[in-house]
């Protein structure tokens, strides 16, 4: 009993010392943002996990802070809640946040710091940059919450325009002295230099590609490239000096007049001290891409195999940093510097330690330069980033590779493949035709109405909450389509109807078309036909000939430019259908059957026994077809003919075909369905019925419908040959009727259609 006392009174005093222990409570734990976040919202919900204490009556303190020591600290309203939503925090603003609870009047320790920062500015996420759109393109965005409004701007004016340089040679490597000094370097020895006027070719002395240049002042200035090249430019030319190397170098910085460095291939650092190049001694055996010179104690390269190396007066120092090849560097101050390299990654160096930016593309990037707070990056198929704080997106205008850029007294300069060069000379979206529009804060997505046509259109977006405006994003591009696109007839058709439906695809944010034809191929005096649908009918007059025709599309703003111009050729002849051509035993009342032209308003058809036509029987019909007004010869042969006819035009005669009546060939034979005669057929307003007869006679002619009924009789004294009879139909209904006509015990039936 004693053993078991002495344990139970050593459990009680841990016990006691363990809830002595707890008096105090817990920091709470911190939930969201997650320390080191960015892009929130100016309305971040602080979130964090609830803890107990000795009461139920538990509150938290919340501290918010622009600077990590908290000197500048807001301290929140105590709540019982374990979150505190926020409202209109400052955009791009970084801020420090901690909470402490109390049990009653107890306070807890600090939580742990952590550090988020409010969204910079919006990030556009369609169109794509320079995506062809129609006059009404939807803008979509990443949603911020918090908001009381988007701003967004639209031009046609962007502060990089191109510039013509006369050169097609890979630009490599740009740099700015001022808006009317700047140069360039390149392929083959390429050397561009701009005076404020125009761009001239500057004599290199060399046909190997050149990677970098870089200038100390206007008389003195540095180009290094393939092979170990290395041009000094004196004030007036350019001259090639020995750097101690053959080894390609990519970049070249100068700390002073006095101290610069050139990097290139497997390694190689050379320094310029003074007058003379000599090779510097470091570790790094892999292609270095990037140099630059803060000071002459403060020097920063990037290469390939995630390489960056830093030079700190003395030695080279070089570590493996981020995941990918690197191949520019900048940096604004010690404090400050970024590399970009391969699939978009970007670093940025705190003063402390490279961290990971978001750049929003997996494009390489071969180049970056900042000034101040504001900056670019330029890469592969013309990817250009824009940096206030954030990367987005910007537009360059080219999907060629934009492999330097150089940013420097309020100009920046940067060139790519091909001889590509763009050149900021200005703030842009200064433009008559700018227009600022202001869109729901709720918003995410927006259509623009009555773009111009056949523009390269600038559009930048910001954010506006009661307390502060977001920066302008980058400015993104998009090209609108010029004209409609034609659809049918297809161009070069040929045979075609005079009456025609002319086709075009839609021109999304277009109130009208204006289509225009005419039978001259440069349109003098077109006929024009405005239309609010993607289609005309016309009727052309003339036939075998040539027609052309265009359509544009307008809008309240603009009309576009002309859609391409179709040709088509009309048709120059009837295309015969029935009797067939020599066809035999033809009714002496045949119905003539001709493909239709549509658009014709009449035919002339010519019926003769002459192959000649001497002896014709000429007919206008406004119809594709045609039954006789009177039988023709038993057993004879005709010939046929069909042309159509316009108001001023006629066209050639169709083929010439020919048949052969039909005939009796025994006394058996001389009351049958072929002495019997029913036309039109189908009828509408007037039947004629005719009875051949061999002989005088008397003929009983019945009608009934289809349910048997008789509706007409009538007895027929008939002579010798063709006997008529006109039947008006008004008093009978539409439908299928059934023609008897007996002779003696003989009785002939054939069917009568009235529509």
């Amino acid at each position: 009993m004693r053993k078991i006392y002495s344990f139970i009174t050593l459990l009680i005093l841990l016990l006691s010392v363990s809830l002595s222990g707890q008096d105090r409570i817990y920091a709470p734990e911190l939930r969201a943002p997650e320390d080191g976040q960015t892009n929130q919202y100016p309305n971040v919900l602080l979130d964090w996990d609830a803890v107990t204490g000795q009461t139920n009556d538990i509150t938290y303190e919340v501290q918010v802070a622009t600077k990590m020591d908290f000197s500048d600290a807001i301290t929140l309203d105590r709540t019982r809640l374990t979150a505190i939503q926020t409202e209109d925090l400052p955009f791009g603003q970084k801020f420090y946040w901690r909470v402490m609870a109390f049990d009653a009047a107890e306070p807890s320790e600090w939580s742990e710091t952590w550090g988020f920062q409010i969204a910079v500015t919006v990030n556009m996420s369609s169109p794509n940059d320079g995506t062809m759109v129609y006059a009404d393109p939807e803008i979509e965005w990443d949603s911020i919450d918090g908001l009381t409004k988007y701003q967004m701007q639209v031009d046609t004016v962007y502060d990089w325009s191109t510039e013509t340089t006369g050169s097609s040679d890979n630009v490599s490597g740009t740099f700015v002295i001022s808006k009317t000094n700047m140069w360039s370097v390149g392929a083959k020895g390429t050397i561009l230099h701009f005076d404020g006027t125009d761009w001239m070719t500057s004599e290199s002395g060399v046909s190997k590609d050149l990677n970098s240049i870089y200038f100390i002042d206007e008389m003195n200035g540095y180009a290094v490239g393939e092979d170990g090249t290395v041009l000094h430019y004196n004030g007036s030319s350019w001259e090639t000096v020995d750097a101690g190397t053959s080894e390609e170098l990519f970049g070249v910085s100068f700390a002073d007049a006095n101290t610069g460095w050139a990097v290139g291939a497997s390694g190689v650092i050379v320094k310029y001290n003074s007058g003379s190049w000599s090779a510097e001694t470091s570790d790094i055996t892999s292609d270095l891409y990037g140099v630059y010179a803060l000071s002459t104690d403060n020097v920063w390269v990037c290469g390939k195999s995630k390489i960056i190396a830093h030079y700190n007066g003395s030695a080279w120092s070089s570590s493996e940093v981020g995941t990918k090849d690197h191949f520019s560097v900048w940096f604004v101050d010690a404090n400050n510097g970024w590399v970009v390299g391969k699939t978009g990654e970007i670093l940025y160096f705190n003063g402390n330690d490279w961290v990971a930016q978001i750049s929003g593309t997996n494009r390489d990037l071969y180049g970056v330069s900042l000034t101040g707070s504001e900056g670019y990056a330029v890469g592969k198929t013309g990817t250009m980033l824009y940096y206030n704080g954030a990367w987005t997106a910007s537009a360059s205008g080219t999907k060629n590779a934009m492999n330097g850029i150089w940013l420097a007294n309020g100009t920046g300069l940067a060139g790519g493949d091909k001889g590509d060069m763009l050149a900021e000379t200005g703030e842009g979206f200064s433009s008559p035709y700018v227009h600022t529009i202001n869109v729901p804060g709720d918003s995410a997505s927006w259509e623009l109405h009555d773009l111009l046509y056949g523009s390269i259109i600038y559009y930048r977006m910001r954010a506006i909450h009661s307390s502060d405006t977001s920066a302008w994003s980058g400015a993104k591009s998009m090209e609108t389509y010029a004209a409609p696109e034609l659809k049918t007839p297809k161009n070069n058709s040929g045979n075609t109807d005079l009456l025609l439906l002319f086709k075009w695809d839609e021109y999304p944010g277009s109130n009208d078309y204006y289509f225009e034809i005419d039978d001259d191929e440069s349109l003098p005096e077109p006929f024009m036909i405005v239309s609010d649908s993607i289609s005309a009918n016309f009727t052309m007059k003339k036939f075998g000939a040539d027609y052309y025709w265009r359509v544009r599309a307008s809008h309240a703003l603009d009309i576009s430019e002309w859609s391409e111009v179709w040709s088509l050729t009309t048709a120059n002849t009837v295309e015969l259908i029935s009797p067939a051509d020599q066809a035999t035993d033809i009714t002496t009342c045949p119905r003539y059957i001709w493909e239709i032209i549509e658009g014709v308003p009449e035919y002339e058809i010519m019926i003769s026994t002459d192959e000649g036509f001497p002896d014709s029987k000429s007919q206008i019909v406004e119809t594709p077809f045609f039954q006789c007004n009177e039988p023709l010869d038993k057993k004879t042969m005709y010939y046929w003919k069909v042309k159509a006819i316009t108001s001023i035009d006629s066209s050639d005669w169709s083929e010439t075909r020919s048949f052969e009546t039909e005939g009796f060939t025994a006394i058996e034979d001389e009351f049958t369905k072929n002495s019997i005669d029913i036309y039109p057929n189908p009828a509408t307003n007037d039947v004629s019925i005719s009875i051949y007869s061999f002989v005088n006679d008397v003929y009983q002619l019945n009608i009934v419908d289809i349910t048997g009924k008789l509706v007409y009789e009538k007895e027929m004294a008939c002579n010798r040959g063709d006997n008529k009879l006109e039947l008006s139909l008004s008093d009978f209904q539409k439908g299928m009727y059934f023609v008897s006509i007996r002779k003696k015990e003989k009785v002939v039936t054939k069917k009568l259609i009235i529509r």
